[in-house]
């Protein structure tokens, strides 16, 4: 059933083992999936896509929170290559996570992510 104008749904997926932090896709009309972060220290729903911008190769996306650490500083989260193709990759940051853009992140898949296969 389609939403309403500027409605966007959510599934959560993953929620740490304090239910501090919980995460998922956001999905909805003209939205591509997106993985989240619900923060609930601060009452903060983060766009992950948004928060990592400056460490995603070009082209990947992050569809879905699927793991959080009970700290809330690691998280696994399925990333969406340029091709299609899918990959379970490792996130790192503080425990309560401050505002998008305010990270200091390791994106622990990195290389293989942003290799790319030349033919």
């Amino acid at each position: 059933m389609p939403g309403l104008d500027g409605r966007i749904w959510g599934d959560v997926s993953a929620v740490d083992a304090n239910g501090n932090f919980m995460g998922g896709v956001l999905f909805g009309p003209g939205l591509l999936e997106e993985a989240f972060l619900y923060n609930s220290f601060t009452g903060e729903n983060i766009n992950l896509n948004e928060a990592f911008a400056d460490v995603l190769p070009e082209g990947w996306r992050l569809i879905e929170t699927q793991h959080i650490s009970d700290d809330g500083s690691r998280l696994f989260v399925r990333a969406q290559a340029p091709d299609g193709s899918s990959r379970l990759v490792g996130l790192e940051g503080e425990a309560i996570i401050p505002a998008p853009g305010a990270f200091a992140l390791l994106l622990s898949g990195a290389g293989v992510m942003s290799r790319r296969r030349r033919v």
